[in-house]
């Protein structure tokens, strides 16, 4: 299998370490257990990213083999890098096999699956058998998987992915998304019967407050 390596240093941040730490505990110790972790938010998909990677890391840094997945379809984050890189939309177009959109990173038990190309069919791509499988695929493969998905407001992609994780948590600016919003988003994953577990509220700026996650 070919392999590319990453790094994500630039991802990470130092400001939010503990507050991820004690996210990841709650995960790993909490009644409602499950391996495949979905992040959604209502507008802001830097801040899922963000979170997605620090908390996928976390995870690897205890000894969890982890699968970081992007199934943001409509942001490819890598492309400031410069490279093009294969990832999950190639694979559910079958552009590339599961294989080429496959990456180590510098963290040791973390691999990666990109977004890919942007494309306007992700809906019926996430909402796909094809999908459905490689999801199974990796429920297998890894202890953890942790899924960025596109915001709630522009898109049912979130819904579709999230009906088939065990839970979703939900990213909240403090200061910026309203409770009326995160109503909406429940509303939304409840439809689909998402299990949402939690919000998690994100002020990266304040070391102090950084995240927290409320039931």
């Amino acid at each position: 299998m070919k392999v590319a390596t990453l790094n994500l240093i630039e991802q990470r941040d130092v400001k939010c370490a503990q507050a991820i730490k004690e996210l990841r505990s709650s995960i790993l110790f909490s009644e409602d257990t499950g391996k495949v972790v979905a992040l959604t938010s209502w507008d802001d998909p830097d801040a899922t990213w963000k979170i997605g990677i620090n908390l996928a890391a976390s995870f690897a840094e205890v000894g969890k083999r982890t699968m970081f997945l992007d199934a943001n379809l409509q942001d490819h984050k890598l492309s400031k890098y410069g490279k093009k890189t294969a990832g999950l939309s190639d694979y559910l177009q079958k552009k590339v096999a599961a294989s080429d959109m496959l990456y180590e990173t510098s963290e040791e038990q973390l691999n990666l699956i990109l977004s890919g190309d942007s494309c306007n069919e992700s809906t019926e791509l996430l909402g796909g058998k094809r999908f459905t499988e490689l999801m199974d695929v990796l429920r297998c493969s890894y202890d953890m998987v942790i899924v960025n998905t596109p915001p709630v407001e522009y898109t049912v992609d979130s819904m579709l992915v999230g009906r088939i994780t065990d839970k979703v948590f939900c990213v909240a600016n403090e200061g910026r998304t309203t409770y009326a919003q995160i109503e909406k988003m429940k509303k939304k994953l409840d439809r689909y019967g998402c299990n949402l577990s939690g919000c998690i509220y994100s002020k990266l700026s304040h070391p102090k407050r950084g995240i927290r996650r409320i039931l």
